[in-house]
């Protein structure tokens, strides 16, 4: 189902749920996956400044305010997917301007972690068909002189 290595961060103060979702992840994805954890956004950062991230699952408990300080020092061009872990109560609508693809609410459930991760890789898939058409097009201009 999985077409490539995929490598997670998850961002939350609480370890026993960052042991949680990599149980998860592990049950679903076998040892396909690269995963870090960070405690605090500045740990976050460092993170995302030293390796490739595909998805950031982001404990909104962090912090609201400090929540939208980190997704706004990562370019939005950049940005990788996130995905917020919260309590039902705590959804903000103004974090789908910032990314924000799905919420897991708590507590953490493999078959919630699973649809998350099965939509982030239809997205993936799509916009990589996306690029190939636009490719293909590109180069059927150029070949047919235009």
């Amino acid at each position: 189902m999985f077409e490539h290595t995929c490598n997670f961060l998850v961002v939350s103060k609480e370890s026993s749920e960052a042991t949680k979702m990599k149980r998860i992840l592990k049950d679903i994805l076998e040892d396909d996956f690269g995963y870090s954890v960070a405690q605090n956004m500045g740990d976050a950062l460092k993170v995302l400044a030293d390796q490739f991230v595909d998805l950031i699952f982001l404990d909104i408990n962090i912090g609201r305010k400090e929540g939208f300080e980190f997704i706004n020092h990562i370019p939005p061009s950049c940005r990788p997917t996130i995905v917020f872990i919260a309590d039902e109560s705590s959804v903000d609508p103004e974090l789908i301007n910032y990314g924000v693809m799905y919420y897991l609410w708590r507590p953490l459930k493999k078959e919630s972690v699973h649809e998350a991760l099965t939509r982030f890789l239809h997205n993936i898939h799509k916009k990589r068909k996306e690029k190939e058409l636009m490719y293909l097009m590109n180069h059927a201009v150029s070949f047919s002189g235009e």
